[in-house]
Formats: structure tokens, C-alpha cells, sequence
């Protein structure tokens, strides 16, 4: 069992009066608070971001968030032994429950009050996403490729479904790119970079935690300068996801909601519809299929493409 060591407290400022271990953090009981501490993977520079994020939300008025302790080094990390550890406090609340419509529209009025906040947030570290459009052309490219190079025989039970799949994916990838273009998108994306707006790129069940009435985004560690409607359409896809078997609130409806935090023009609008449209996990699954550099089990692998297939028909339906 991995120790913390007494070090790592230290430079927090906290004395333990007991240390319990759950899964990868450590949490720990003091008279001045509970807190959790645990490993980082990010970069000193990602963990300085995500804390000049969650700072610059607090001082806005948006507090809801896993707020880093700071270290007796005036940094909002511990370094020992070789590793970096944060430490935020220890607060009882469930995850989002995405076939709850009650939950997903708390968590979609959440984002847009985190997005509309964030603006603005002063830090001497910067991460901004790759170009939104040459990833998605390198994407139908790609994808056309695989189909190119796979023959008649000796085809994969993924093959086959890939297969099955292609045109209709292939239609999907080629409407979104050239709505996008048709639009103000690199327009408003550019806008997001000058005027830094924030995505946070991991909005799912377990970031956006609840107690029933309100609601905390932790997990900062993938966020990025650029356009805020990328998180919203990961947040409706997801509940489209979720419930396969039809959704009790619509597209439109969410879109209200967000809109009545965080306004959006029309091609806003159009924007989210569009990227709603791209098959983002279909994609990602043929890349990690196809790589030289396969980390996946064959069986899990295939299982994934084979749900993604089977819900094809409903998650479209929902966008119509």
C-alpha cells in the first residue's frame, strides 16, 4: 500500500490527525479541515493553469469548484520525491447523474456560468487547443484512408462494422465540416483566444458533482484557452448518450437553458448543431483500432464500436 509521506503534508501546512487511502488519493482528516491529496500527472504548468482558473472563477463569484490548497511555497502543488501532489478540500457530493434531466440542466446552466465567468483569466500559462477545422479535414481523411487500404477479405469483425458504418459516418463528418465553414466559426474561435475564454474539455458525470441543489466543476487539468460551445456540445452529446431510449428534455431545451446564463447568437446555435452532427467517439475508436501502437484488448474494443453502431439511429433521431 503507497504511504504519503509526512512531507507532502508538511508543505501543505496540515498535521493528520488520520489518513485514510481511497483508490488513488489520500484523505485526510486535520483540525484545520478534510482535505484530499493525491499524485498528479499534469505538468507544474497545467496545475498552475487549472489553479489560476479556479482562482479567477472564485474572485468572479463562482466558488463551486475543487479549489487547489495552496503549498508553504506560494504554489498550488507539493514537490517530492519526483512527484507532483495537489490537494483540494474533501466534499461530499455525488456525480451528475446524466439520465436525470433535473441534474443536466443544473450541469449545463453550471458550465455556462463557469464559461461566462472564466473570461478573461490572467496567467503567465497558456494552453490553447489545435485548429478545430484541420483536425476535423485530417479526420475525413483519415477515415476515407482506412477504407481504402482495407481489401475484400481476411476482414476484422471491426472491419466489418466499420464497414457497415462508413458512408453514413462519412456523410455526418463531411455536413459538419462544411456547415462550420459556412459559418463565423473561425471568426468566434479567434474571438476566444483574443478575449481568453475557457474550456474545461472533461465536463462528464464524475467533473460535475452535485448536491442536489447546487453544483461544482472540479478536475481543471485538461483545460484550454478557446470556444465554450466545444463543452457544450460534449455536455449534450453525452446525455443524448445516456439515454438511448429517447431524451426526456430536448437539444432546443438545453440550449435555452445555457442561453439564460450565457447568451448565444444565432450561429452559436447553428455552431453546436453541427459539431453535434461529427461523430467524435466513432472516429477515436478507429483510430485506437487502426494505431501501430494498440493499448486496447480486442474484445473491448470491438464491444465499443459495436454500441456505438447499435446507437447510432437514436442519438441522430434526437438531433433531427
Amino acid at each position: 500500500m503507497d504511504l504519503l509521506s509526512a512531507q507532502v503534508l508538511q508543505g501543505f501546512g496540515i498535521t493528520a490527525k488520520k489518513i485514510r487511502k481511497e483508490k488513488s488519493s489520500f484523505l485526510i482528516t486535520s483540525d484545520i479541515g478534510n482535505f484530499t491529496v493525491k499524485k498528479s500527472l499534469d505538468s507544474c504548468a497545467k496545475i498552475t493553469f487549472a489553479h489560476d482558473i479556479k482562482e479567477h472563477l472564485a474572485a468572479k463569484g463562482f466558488a463551486d469548484t475543487d479549489r487547489f490548497r495552496v503549498s508553504s511555497g506560494g504554489k498550488p502543488y507539493v514537490e517530492h520525491d519526483g512527484n507532483l501532489y495537489v490537494c483540494t478540500a474533501t466534499t461530499a457530493l455525488r456525480e451528475t447523474n446524466f439520465t436525470d434531466p433535473a441534474d443536466v440542466t443544473r450541469a449545463v446552466k453550471a458550465a455556462a456560468r463557469m464559461h461566462l465567468l472564466a473570461r478573461g483569466v490572467v496567467s503567465d500559462t497558456r494552453f490553447r487547443p489545435e485548429d478545430a477545422l484541420a483536425l476535423l479535414r485530417r479526420d475525413i481523411t483519415d477515415t476515407a484512408a482506412v477504407k481504402r487500404k482495407l481489401g475484400n477479405g481476411g476482414l476484422s469483425d471491426f472491419d466489418v462494422i466499420f464497414l457497415k458504418n462508413y458512408d453514413f459516418y462519412l456523410a455526418q463528418m463531411r455536413f459538419t465540416l462544411a456547415e462550420l465553414e459556412s459559418t463565423s466559426f473561425e471568426t468566434y474561435v479567434a474571438q476566444a483566444y483574443s478575449q481568453l475564454h475557457i474550456i474545461h474539455n472533461r465536463l462528464k458525470d464524475e467533473t460535475l458533482l452535485t448536491d442536489g441543489d447546487n453544483l461544482h466543476i472540479v478536475n481543471f487539468g485538461a483545460a484550454q484557452i478557446g470556444y465554450s460551445i466545444f463543452d457544450l456540445v460534449s455536455l449534450i452529446s453525452r446525455y443524448i448518450r445516456d439515454n438511448p431510449r429517447g431524451c426526456d428534455i430536448s437539444v432546443y431545451a438545453l440550449l435555452e437553458a445555457y442561453n439564460s446564463v450565457s447568451p448565444l447568437r444565432i450561429e452559436d446555435v447553428r455552431i453546436t448543431r453541427a459539431l453535434l452532427h461529427f461523430p467524435f467517439r466513432f472516429v477515436k475508436t478507429l483510430r485506437a483500432y487502426y494505431s501501430k501502437k494498440r493499448t486496447w484488448t480486442p474484445s473491448a474494443i470491438l464491444s465499443k464500436i459495436q454500441s456505438i453502431a447499435a446507437d447510432r439511429e437514436s442519438y441522430y433521431r434526437q438531433l433531427e
